[in-house]
């Protein structure tokens, strides 16, 4: 027989996948091939026929949304992370089933495919679930990519010519859970690459935004190499390149904030595709920009729906902080007049970043503290995980109905820096009577016998880490004494010099680091302070007297007794323990100046000097014209003459 064929279809060919837009329009007259040709026809011809039988349930549309965005890795490679909404129940996904954690290949009505721009191949998806919504039937999958680029084309004028990315595919949802506007069509979602850039804007919202009339919506848009600070007049959105957007009778978007505010008046669904772009050199119009694909689910104005306070951010701009490894939390309270007790919930996740991971929702969730009639309130708890980069990002959340899901809240976006986690901040602080009377930094100075009290103040900014101080060097017997523990911890460093060590300026080092982690900075943080023993001036032990002290150092109770006659008026009074002396007299060391003849000019001994200087006994050197001058305790006795021992 003779037929001529001409049709675009959607089918497996060869076990290949084709869409009906990429297939050209074919034809055959099989009046003009052979016999053999015309048998392999009439096989195909079947094909075709049981494929052709497919359309019906091909137009039933499974994509929702969809985003892209890149991250520059080093060298020409980039990282792009792909997150696309589907239909949960589509029978390829795991029968309808797929929960977190599966991995599905991406095919709807076509093969979903992911093209970097270059003219190379396109790939086709896999995608790891990480997220699912069993009321409004759809789930998140996220595909990562990583891509090594060639070198880029340039213009005339020698600038970057970026590649433009993109995910496309078919089809959209069809019927009253698909888009008034693009019902059944091609999605297609994109974003230019340029290696000079760090990273492409992070745009990310959930599938599904529920928005009454005069209600608006802030797209995000993070720069992970930014922070929300320094984007003014870095960013603008619009609708993306290529689309047809909303009348304006529908819809408002904002070029400077990216605020989307719904201004229509009827009961549907309409696709909307927002574009961020980021102006690299504002005079050549250079630019990166990435794509988001969403959905937008307008309510009835006169049905109620939750309102959502962010506590203790501005309503404006939220934002928070927050350090790789750490958990951070801020409170959410949801409110609904005449909802009933647990009928509340606050729904999370679609937080951007540049790599998802295995799970979209780990390390984060909602924890309710209060559930009354009309109102929950809770903490939203986030750990930053491994593939959480320090950087800008965005978290949002909606609260909504649980006997209801449909009656929700417009999406909420908080902006969310994250630092790496650093060594801790130490400071030290002491009692006045330690402080150096030169006004030397980190020089401590303490009388032999009495017990010299430091504080040590190590600090990191993540509220659930622990910070510990110890010892790393100093002088035996000294110890640390622990305070106060967390991330702001306080200890002491505690010594009591013995009298041998007057004179001696002695070197104490400690050292603070966090508590260990996964991801967790544990690099230490040093700091070493100067312990100067005090010269000339002795402790009081208990039962000493002036007689008995005078017999240790050698001289007459009369010459001790004339050391102190400004603070001791009675010599035969017993001395109180603790009580501070003086047992010498301080000399500046003068040009010239040596052990010997000072010893004979102060009728005491080498020997004397030493014991009343522990760092000359140390160095045995002198040292004329310091700055400051170097002094020396002289305890002398003119019964006794010089001693060359």
């Amino acid at each position: 027989p003779t037929a001529v064929f001409r049709s675009q279809i959607c089918c497996f060919l060869g076990g290949t996948l084709r869409s009906a837009g990429h297939l050209a329009p074919f034809e055959y007259d099989i009046r003009r091939v052979s016999p053999a040709v015309r048998g392999l026809a009439v096989m195909w011809t079947a094909k075709l026929l049981c494929c052709l039988l497919l359309v019906p349930f091909a137009q039933a549309g499974t994509f929702l949304s969809g985003s892209l965005r890149w991250q520059h890795l080093g060298d020409s490679t980039v990282n792009f992370d792909i997150v696309t909404y589907w239909r949960r129940s589509f029978t390829p996904f795991q029968n309808g089933q797929a929960r977190p954690g599966d991995k599905i290949d991406l095919i709807a009505q076509s093969t979903v495919s992911f093209r970097p721009g270059d003219g190379s191949r396109e790939q086709y998806l896999f995608g790891q679930v990480t997220e699912i919504n069993e009321a409004e039937d759809w789930l998140e999958a996220v595909s990562t990519i990583q891509y090594k680029y060639g070198d880029p084309d340039l213009s005339f004028d020698g600038q970057v010519i970026p590649w433009e990315a993109s995910l496309q595919g078919c089809c959209r949802f069809l019927g009253d859970e698909g888009p008034s506007n693009d019902l059944g069509g091609d999605f297609l979602v994109k974003t230019t690459v340029n290696l000079a850039v760090g990273a492409s804007p992070d745009l990310r919202a959930p599938p599904m935004v529920y928005m009454k009339t005069g209600s608006s919506f802030r797209v995000p848009a993070p720069i992970t190499t930014r922070t929300p600070q320094t984007v003014p007049n870095m960013l603008f959105w619009r609708f993306c390149t290529g689309t047809q957007p909303l009348a304006e009778s529908l819809i408002q978007l904002n070029e400077t904030t990216g605020v989307l505010t719904w201004t229509g008046a009827t009961s549907s669904k309409y696709a909307v595709c927002v574009e961020a772009r980021r102006y690299m050199d504002l005079i050549l119009g250079t630019h990166i920009y990435a794509q988001q694909d969403f959905m937008i689910v307008e309510q009835d104005a006169a049905v109620a729906v939750p309102a959502v306070t962010l506590l203790g951010m501005d309503p404006a701009h939220p934002l928070i902080y927050g350090y790789v490894g750490y958990r951070f939390n801020f409170t959410v309270v949801a409110e609904l007049a005449g909802a009933a007790q647990g009928d509340l919930g606050v729904s999370l996740g679609y937080k951007s970043r540049a790599a998802d991971g295995a799970t979209n929702m780990t390390g984060m969730a909602f924890k309710p503290e209060i559930e009354a009639a009309g109102r929950l309130q809770g903490l939203v708890e986030v750990e930053v995980v491994a593939d959480w980069n320090a950087g800008w990002y965005a978290i949002c959340l909606f609260a909504y109905l649980k006997s209801d899901p449909m009656v929700a809240s417009t999406v909420q976006c908080v902006d969310a820096v994250f630092s790496t986690d650093t060594r801790p901040i130490v400071t030290v602080s002491s009692h006045p009577r330690f402080r150096d009377p030169l006004g030397r930094p980190d020089v401590y100075s303490v009388a032999e016998g009495q017990e010299l009290q430091v504080s040590i103040r190590a600090f990191k900014p993540p509220v659930d880490d622990v910070v510990t101080v110890e010892l790393s060097s100093g002088p035996p017997g000294a110890r640390i004494v622990v305070k106060a523990v967390g991330h702001s911890s306080l200890s002491q460093v505690a010594f009591t010099p013995a009298r041998e060590l007057a004179g001696a300026s002695i070197e104490a080092c400690v050292v603070a680091k966090g508590s260990r982690g996964a991801y967790r900075v544990v690099d230490t943080a040093e700091l070493c302070l100067t312990i100067d023993v005090k010269r000339c001036v002795w402790t009081v032990r208990e039962a000493e007297s002036l007689v008995s002290i005078s017999q240790i150092l050698g001289v007459s109770w009369l010459q001790l007794w004339n050391f102190n006659k400004a603070n001791i008026s009675r010599p035969d009074f017993d001395l109180q323990m603790g009580q501070l002396i003086n047992v010498g007299q301080l000399y500046a060391v003068d040009q010239g100046d040596t052990l010997y003849n000072l010893a004979e000019r102060f009728s005491t001994t080498i020997d004397m000097l030493e014991r009343m200087n522990a760092d000359v006994a140390d160095s045995k050197q002198l040292v004329a014209n310091a700055n400051p001058p170097q002094l020396l305790c002289i305890t002398f006795n003119s019964c006794n003459g010089p001693s060359v021992q």
